[in-house]
C-alpha cells in the first residue's frame, strides 16, 4: 500500500504544476450579479405601483411620491438587513472576504440610491421630456368608443 497516496498526503504541487482549482473570479461574478437582481426586482415593483396609480387616474408627481413612501419600507428592510449582515464577515472575514463584503455593501447602497432617487426621476423625464409614456393628468382615461356603439 505505500504505493498508494491520497490526494492529502500528497506534497503541494510546485510552481512548475499546475493546481485545478476553480476560477478565482467565480465569486466575484456571483457577488456582482445580486446587487443587480435586487435593483430590477425593486424597479419592477417600483413601475407596477406606479402604473396602477396611473390607472386610478392619479397625476404624475402624487403617483411617483406614492410610490417611492410605499416601497422605500421594503427596499430599506431588504437593503438593510443584507448590509448589517454583511459587516461581520466584512470585519473578521478574512483576506477573500473582507473585500468582496465591502464592495457588495458599497454596491447594495448605490442600487437603494438608484431605485429610490433616480428611477422615479427618470420615469418622469419618460413622460413629461419624452413623451415615451402617456399620462393623462389628474383625470380617469376617457374610455375609447367601440364599433357597436
Amino acid at each position: 500500500m505505500e504505493d498508494f497516496e491520497s490526494e492529502y498526503s500528497r506534497r503541494p504541487p510546485s510552481g512548475k504544476e499546475r493546481v485545478n482549482r476553480p476560477k478565482e473570479g467565480a465569486m466575484l461574478n456571483d457577488c456582482t450579479l445580486f446587487p443587480a437582481v435586487a435593483v430590477f426586482s425593486h424597479i419592477i415593483v417600483l413601475f407596477d405601483f406606479i402604473e396602477e396609480k396611473r390607472a386610478e387616474g392619479a397625476p404624475l408627481q402624487e403617483a411617483l411620491l406614492d410610490a417611492g413612501i410605499m416601497r422605500l419600507r421594503p427596499v430599506m428592510i431588504t437593503v438593510g438587513a443584507t448590509v448589517i449582515a454583511l459587516f461581520p464577515l466584512a470585519i473578521e472575514g478574512g483576506p477573500l472576504w473582507e473585500p468582496l463584503c465591502y464592495a457588495q455593501i458599497g454596491r447594495l447602497s448605490a442600487a437603494t440610491f438608484i431605485t429610490l432617487l433616480l428611477v422615479p426621476v427618470i420615469y418622469s423625464i419618460f413622460v413629461l421630456d419624452l413623451k415615451l409614456v402617456t399620462w393623462h393628468r389628474g383625470t380617469t382615461p376617457e374610455p375609447t368608443p367601440s364599433a357597436s356603439d
